[in-house]
């Protein structure tokens, strides 16, 4: 009864930890997506919200580099409290 539930708990382990490696191996992937997003935009110039004075090509800069500081921040953000949960999770084997 006790080895069912240590093979039980073995296996849930190993469960967890692929899940944590998969979404490790996922992270700068949906990095790349995110950043390549107003790449793309700035290159086409599929706003379309630009106007005489070229106040619209301001904005669209400022909008761009708010963006782009939110996602990087963000992905920081994710990097770190998926750090933190493997140190803690599988930092005693």
């Amino acid at each position: 009864m006790t080895e069912d539930r240590r093979v039980e708990n073995s296996e849930k382990d190993v469960r967890r930890r692929n899940k944590i490696i998969q979404i490790a191996l996922i992270l700068p992937i949906i990095g790349v997506l995110l950043f390549m997003t107003p790449i793309i935009d700035v290159f086409t110039g599929s706003d379309g919200a630009s106007t005489a004075g070229g106040e619209g090509d301001s904005s669209r800069v400022s909008r761009l580099v708010i963006y782009i500081f939110g996602v990087w921040g963000l992905l920081i953000v994710c990097a770190y409290a998926l750090a933190h949960f493997i140190r803690f999770s599988f930092g005693d084997e």
